[in-house]
């Protein structure tokens, strides 16, 4: 916890705490179940293999870790398009609260207790 002083002129940003939990919370949500349906997935594959007695060979674990990929190539696209909705409702919410989105980022960047709200404005390189 940061050791911020009482009165000080952050305070009216510590107002707007609910707003960065509650976006924090939904935009790890997607991430968590994003990672989890992936290994799914991935072990969805071998049970069916194992169910049919073909997991000894080695289609099957090919096939899984082909299944793992394409689920996070997909993945991806939804993290993204998330990161994008969660991103507008903040800029929105601060448009609409006469707050600057950058200092409501850096205040709360500055406790390291909201991981994945700071994630949100993050630019992503894209690789060729």
């Amino acid at each position: 916890m940061s050791d911020r002083s009482e009165g000080s002129e952050d305070d009216g940003l510590e107002r707007h705490r609910a707003l960065v939990r509650e976006t924090d919370r939904r935009f790890a949500t997607v991430y968590g179940a994003g990672g989890a349906s992936v290994l799914v997935a991935g072990v969805a594959v071998l049970v069916i293999a194992a169910a049919l007695g073909a997991i000894w060979t080695f289609l099957p674990w090919i096939l899984s870790v082909t299944v793992v990929l394409m689920a996070l190539f997909v993945l991806r696209s939804v993290v993204n398009h998330r990161r994008e909705a969660l991103r507008t409702q903040v800029h929105q919410y601060c448009e609409l609260n006469g707050l600057d989105w950058q200092a409501l980022r850096d205040y709360y960047e500055s406790d390291g207790l909201y991981p994945y709200f700071s994630a949100l404005f993050t630019e992503r390189k894209t690789g060729a």
